[in-house]
């Protein structure tokens, strides 16, 4: 594999890898400011979809369902390193040996 293909495979897990980790980072600010004031915080995950809420103080603040893109973002390195490894897959068929 060419050390181009290589370093762009990198790149790209990178900026998806720091994706998930400012968005895992999101989550944990949440439950930890619930803490700091005293409230309960729930998190619901479906498939795509995530729920929030925060109880406490006899009130409840619930959120509205809004895409999970801690599964998205996970669900597009596996799509994205699939293609990669298919393509070098194809690529070592294709290529003509030496004589």
């Amino acid at each position: 594999m060419q050390a181009g293909r290589i370093l762009e495979i990198l790149v790209v897990n990178l900026v998806l890898l720091l994706a998930l980790y400012f968005v895992m980072a999101d989550v944990s600010s949440r439950a930890a400011y619930a803490a700091r004031e005293g409230l309960s915080y729930f998190f619901t995950q479906s498939i795509l979809v995530e729920t929030s809420s925060l109880q406490g103080h006899a009130t409840t603040l619930q959120s509205p369902v809004t895409l999970d893109w801690l599964q998205i973002i996970v669900a597009l390195l596996v799509v994205i390193d699939a293609v990669y490894v298919y393509d070098w897959v194809q690529r070592r068929r294709v290529a003509p040996s030496a004589p």
